[in-house]
């Protein structure tokens, strides 16, 4: 009898492990995505800024230079046209280092693959035929 207790007792204690080792594995995957956010939310606010500066420099900035072009002789719709270039070069170099920046973030791999592995551990064996 003494025998079937502790037997009874280990599977207890395996079960017991079994689940707190879920449990801990369960909160490095919220920890991880909670980092995988904040990284969205920063390369979010990025993006935001950049769209708010280059609008705010269109607005106030890139009309004076179109005019001031066309008073050193230019065409008025060449200084304007210079300056939707530059205007085009600017978007392109923020949006290439805000795509730079989203590629580095990334889900929850490491977790989710020990999560796996915990859960193939844990399976009942299959029976062989």
């Amino acid at each position: 009898m003494a025998k079937d207790a502790s037997i009874a007792d280990l599977v207890r204690k395996t079960a017991n492990d079994a689940k707190r080792l879920v449990q801990a594995q369960v909160a490095f995957t919220q920890a991880e995505l909670k980092n995988t956010g904040e990284a969205v939310a920063r390369t979010s606010i990025m993006a935001v800024v950049t769209l708010i500066t280059i609008s705010l420099f269109a607005i106030f900035i890139l009309i004076t230079i179109a005019f001031a072009l066309a008073a050193m002789g230019l065409p008025t719709w060449a200084g304007f046209g210079l300056v939707s270039l530059f205007l085009l070069i600017s978007a392109v170099v923020t949006g290439i280092l805000t795509k730079k920046n989203a590629s580095s973030i990334k889900g929850p791999d490491l977790s989710m693959a020990e999560l796996r592995k915990t859960q193939e551990t844990l399976a009942p064996a299959k029976p062989v035929e």
